[in-house]
């Protein structure tokens, strides 16, 4: 018998750009377990998750006031509920009293977190962290890295005549899927100083940027860079992983580093303490999906030790089989949904009604008052630089 699952995230103006790797992942995963439950899918806010415009399950777009009209049916005892982001779950704290399974989707350890009797981490990073606080010595964590399904990602691929101009057609073509933004500045950059660093060496790269741009000064640095082309338009980063099999290099990130290995290629990932990005190999990838393959990774190797990795892989047909196999095989195991099915499955049928701690409701609500803070001063923001 299918259980039945209310699942919440949220998606606010001057908060959230809804088309970030969490709602790709909160897609897959709900869309996934429809094996399982019967889902029930809202969305918190007052901004349609673009990200959701091919959803191929219903949910409703509902305001904070609306949400307390739910109220009956979050109180059910026979309701699982289930939020995928800090924000949604502070606000069903507002109004429901028994603690719901929060996911924590990557990303840098939260500053304020709700409590919850029920984790699931995507990041070994978040996890470490919340087994270390003492408050949730009673919470059961559950590291489920597994978000993507590579049997739908390598679908509907753009050919490569269709994308890239001619003068790059003999290119080595090293992708990047990123919001042209501040937050991502440093590790775009240093894809710049990666292809730089090969056309000086004699290797013909291309590194091509498909995002959105969220930072008009950072856009035209790298409009004014050669051998750098950015794919700025919607059309292009609404779903941009279907560019990913015209690259010979993807260079990834948290969920889009998961997408990259369905389609077989060499792939690189960002690190805080290099300059250029780092060859991911069979050897270092767990270390990198401990800190969700994001820039908050570090590695003992010089950069001359990592570009010559690079180069040996380019270079070196045999080597780069054997990488792509390794990583392949890796994937299958650690980034598929469809292999942890029955791992949710056991959580929702696990997991008990708990009255949360008496203060949560005042933690929750600093949650909020904290969003509304950062809401009011980004509009704001915006009002004066658009």
């Amino acid at each position: 018998m299918a259980i039945n699952v209310v699942y919440f995230i949220s998606c606010f103006k001057g908060m959230n750009t809804g088309v970030g790797g969490h709602y790709h992942s909160f897609k897959t995963t709900v869309y996934a377990l429809t094996s399982v439950v019967n889902p029930e899918i809202y969305v918190i806010g007052d901004l349609e998750p673009k990200a959701f415009l091919d959803f191929e399950l219903p949910y409703k777009l509902i305001s904070i006031w609306e949400l307390r009209k739910l109220k009956n049916k979050l109180i059910d005892i026979k309701t699982v509920i289930h939020c995928f982001d800090v924000p949604s779950q502070a606000f069903i704290n507002l109004f429901v009293k028994h603690s719901c399974i929060l996911t924590i989707c990557g990303g840098k350890n939260p500053a304020l977190l709700p409590h919850s009797y029920c984790y699931i981490l995507f990041s070994k990073e978040n996890y470490e962290y919340i087994k270390s606080i003492k408050k949730l010595a009673k919470s059961e964590l559950h590291l489920i890295p597994n978000r993507v399904d590579f049997s739908s990602i390598t679908q509907n691929q753009i050919n490569i005549s269709d994308v890239f101009i001619k003068d790059y057609a003999d290119s080595v073509k090293i992708m990047r899927i990123s919001r042209i933004t501040k937050y991502y500045e440093k590790s775009i950059l240093h894809s710049v100083n990666l292809v730089k660093k090969l056309n000086e060496k004699g290797i013909n790269a291309v590194l091509i940027i498909i995002g959105k741009i969220e930072d008009n000064s950072l856009y035209e640095h790298l409009a004014k860079q050669e051998n750098v082309l950015v794919l700025k338009e919607e059309k292009n980063y609404k779903n941009p992983k279907k560019y990913l099999n015209a690259a010979d290099i993807i260079i990834g990130t948290g969920r889009s580093f998961m997408e990259a290995v369905a389609f077989e290629k060499i792939l690189l990932a960002p690190a805080e303490n290099t300059n250029i990005p780092v060859l991911i190999t069979g050897s270092n990838i767990n270390h990198f999906l401990n800190y969700n393959f994001s820039e908050r990774t570090k590695v003992d190797l010089s950069d001359d030790e990592i570009f010559e990795q690079i180069v040996d892989v380019i270079e070196n047909n045999d080597f780069a089989k054997k990488n792509i196999s390794d990583i392949k095989t890796f994937g299958i195991n650690n980034f598929e949904i469809k292999s942890v099915l029955e791992n949710y499955k056991r959580i929702y049928t696990k997991f008990t009604i708990k009255k949360n701690p008496s203060i949560e409701f005042l933690n929750s609500f600093k949650i909020i008052l904290r969003i509304y803070i950062i809401r009011k001063i980004k509009l704001k923001y915006e009002q004066i630089f658009n």
